[in-house]
């Protein structure tokens, strides 16, 4: 799920998508989000997504 503020409701989640989508295409960052230790790791590497 992506949740945006009401304000920015238009188009920011193509933004958030086309960032998730081009950060998951770094190796480093797949093979860091599948080794996460637990659930509770994986907001802070998403967190990464900027």
């Amino acid at each position: 799920m992506i949740a945006v503020a009401e304000a920015a409701a238009g188009d920011e989640h193509l933004r958030i998508l086309a960032l998730l989508s081009r950060k998951l295409m770094d190796a480093r960052f797949r093979e860091r989000l599948l080794e996460a230790p637990d659930r509770a790791a994986v907001p802070g590497l998403l967190g990464e997504i900027r």
